[in-house]
């Protein structure tokens, strides 16, 4: 760029298989220029409207302010005088995102201990822990729970926090199914990555997110055993000090290839 080299991928063995070689490199392009401009200046952050979103996720302490009212994600939001036209839309590189899938429906709807369905325990425990770890977004949708991070740019921080709030998610549900007689039919899947944020104006309305990020962590909770969290690469290393893992193996992620995936076992 401009008679200088500005990034260089250097295949060390010729005898490699070049297919695999090339989709690496297409992919790993594909990361980098999201990240850089055409000029070859790391973009901004869009939107000042991201920066009053980021105070979100620094609420890294429970109690440390009086719990926000409003409507979930979109309620806070609103606090935070974020705009809600339709076409406000913000990109981010580095967000923390979990996707919790159940795995047996029919299970949801035994009996706790204390006679309540086990469905609503789950879910009353979901938006409790997420909240007290200040994992900002939260979306429940059908068997599935999204939830995502690091909308303040700090992804150290953000990995750290999602790693702690899903440990105690899963230790409360697996306590939460023992309980009703059943076992842990869940899987939790986590990745740092890109995603796209909008809020939609329309009946039900709320703050919706999808993109790279999202499908990477829904694919590696496919892949977990039931009652395990496995978390991507990236979040390895952002919490290997903090956190004791288990490696998993290597898994195929459309779109990034092959990557080394972990079970989260507990906080270091």
């Amino acid at each position: 760029m401009a008679g200088e080299t500005v990034a260089l991928l250097w295949i060390e063995d010729p005898a490699a298989d070049r297919g695999g070689a090339i989709a690496f490199a297409n992919a790993s392009a594909a990361l980098l220029a999201r990240r850089f401009g055409s000029d070859g200046t790391t973009r901004a952050m869009p939107a000042p409207q991201v920066e009053r979103l980021a105070r979100l996720d620094r609420q890294e302490q429970p109690g440390a302010e009086p719990r926000r009212s409003g409507n979930g994600f979109l309620g806070r939001l609103a606090a935070l005088g974020v705009g809600r036209e339709r076409d406000d839309v913000q990109s981010f590189f580095d967000l923390a995102v979990v996707v919790l899938t159940f795995t047996d429906l029919v299970a949801l709807a035994a009996s706790t201990s204390e006679g309540r369905p086990l469905v609503a325990e789950a879910v009353r425990l979901i938006r409790d822990l997420m909240e007290r770890n200040g994992v900002a977004y939260l979306r429940l949708s059908g068997e599935s729970v999204i939830a995502a991070s690091g909308f303040d740019g700090d992804r150290v921080a953000a990995a750290r926090r999602t790693c702690k709030a899903v440990l105690q998610l899963q230790e409360g549900l697996t306590n939460l199914f023992v309980e009703a007689e059943q076992r842990p039919a869940f899987r939790i899947g986590t990745d740092m990555g890109s995603a796209i944020g909008a809020i939609v104006e329309e009946e039900g309305a709320g703050y919706i997110l999808w993109g790279e990020a999202l499908d990477a962590a829904r694919a590696i909770a496919g892949s977990a055993a039931e009652g395990m969290i496995q978390i991507s690469e990236q979040i390895h290393a952002l919490c290997t000090d903090h956190f004791l893992v288990r490696p998993r193996g290597w898994f195929w992620l459309e779109g990034s290839g092959e990557t080394a995936t972990y079970y989260l076992m507990a906080r270091a």
